[in-house]
């Protein structure tokens, strides 16, 4: 998910692969890693690079390694810069620059792949760039050259990428031989705006304007299922949506102050599809949803009090009272 300008607001969430505790949030100019535990915070980005004395531009995106000791971030000034945290300094807990590069167009969407050695960056030209961080030198090739600009890129546990665009299609591919075509998912009647693979790798999600969700399968493009919006979102577009472990589907849509949680299951008849299981109301539009891997769900909201978990209990996701961030207690060193 790409970032709005507003500035020193929380703009996107990012679970820990690995460590429940940390929930890294994404704000216009820096990122901070929070201790759910304890509730303090380490910053990423504004501690380094006021030591170097650059001027970070906006953060477009960011993800984890899947080892969670790495952090990628791509900002508005087409850079790509990766972290890695240092125990060294206990005090500060410094995050400090690995990997430097520019890129050639605007990046929308950055993932490391499952072995760490490489790093995906899409962007707003058409391309998957693969930046090989395995060796000391660093070595770069295109992945994907599209036509049109992409909005968004998933790379699945079985190494599956996908990649989708402004005019309703999604190219999936093998990584790391991305010109191999597997198939293309046709079927949306706007952009696709976000995807999202079953912790298989075996099924894929997709979102788009057209205020509908689909379920793809991603070998053959052969579409599964098509979730109509309910008449209250109807021709909202779908802004996110995110797959659990457990195989749950957040889906949020635009303008809208609820999270739409469904379960992807099959049916008596042996078919495919999603259950709808709860509606969250929040107090203000719903802005991203993400799941940690044991299930626990966090959305992210315009206004106050920004973050708010949801435990998944009895079959249900309910509200944890005790775990708020980024409301203005943290927010008001950034004034």
């Amino acid at each position: 998910m790409t970032v709005s300008p507003q500035k020193n607001l929380p703009q996107f969430l990012i679970t820990h692969p690995t460590d429940l505790s940390k929930l890294l949030v994404g704000y216009s100019c820096l990122l901070r890693e929070f201790n759910l535990s304890s509730f303090n915070y380490k910053e990423i980005v504004a501690q380094t690079f006021k030591q170097d004395k650059r001027n970070f531009g906006l953060l477009v995106c960011a993800c984890y390694s899947n080892s969670g000791d790495q952090v990628a971030i791509v900002n508005n000034l087409k850079e790509l810069l990766v972290y890695s945290i240092s125990n060294m300094d206990l005090v500060l807990n410094l995050f400090f620059a690995l990997l430097f590069r520019v890129l050639p167009r605007s990046g929308v969407k950055v993932c490391f792949s499952k072995d760490n050695k490489s790093i995906l960056v899409a962007d707003k030209a058409g391309h998957v760039i693969n930046y090989c961080i395995e060796k000391t030198e660093i070595t770069q090739k295109i992945l994907v050259d599209t036509l049109s600009t992409i909005t968004d890129m998933y790379l699945s546990v079985s190494n599956y990428l996908a990649v989708c665009d402004r005019e309703g299609r999604i190219r999936v591919s093998f990584f790391p031989n991305a010109y191999h075509i597997l198939s293309y998912c046709i079927g949306h009647e706007g952009a696709v705006t976000c995807l999202s693979f079953t912790s298989s790798g075996l099924r894929l999600f997709s979102g788009s304007n057209d205020g509908t969700v689909k379920l793809w399968d991603p070998t053959n493009g052969k579409e599964l299922f098509s979730l109509e919006p309910f008449s209250t979102v109807h021709k909202h577009k779908v802004c996110d949506l995110q797959c659990s472990a457990s195989q749950h589907v957040c889906v949020c849509y635009e303008g809208l102050s609820v999270a739409e949680v469904y379960k992807y299951s099959l049916t008596t008849e042996g078919l495919e599809t999603l259950l709808h299981v709860q509606s969250i109301n929040t107090n203000s539009e719903v802005l991203q949803t993400v799941f940690d891997v044991e299930n626990t769900l966090y959305i992210l909201e315009r206004c106050p009090p920004y973050i708010t978990s949801y435990q998944f209990l009895e079959g249900f996701f309910s509200e944890s009272s005790s775990e708020y961030l980024a409301t203005d207690c943290y927010l008001s060193d950034l004034q």
